[in-house]
């Protein structure tokens, strides 16, 4: 008896870790999209390369 319940609350906890990675990854690869991540990195190769002339730059090249 002791031991089916000691089972029974293994499978429980590693089921709900499994199914909570599980949804964690849906979610990831749903909103990280490979073009939006391509799309970002051009975005930020190009606000470091000095060119860009966003308020945010600016301030960071004067400092």
């Amino acid at each position: 008896m002791i031991i089916t319940k000691k089972y029974r609350f293994h499978l429980l906890m590693y089921g709900s870790l499994a199914l909570s990675f599980l949804v964690l990854y849906l979610v990831l690869s749903r909103t990280i999209d490979l073009n939006l991540v391509s799309s970002s990195l051009e975005q930020l190769s190009f606000h470091s390369s000095g060119t860009c002339q966003c308020p945010l730059c600016q301030v960071i090249t004067i400092s």
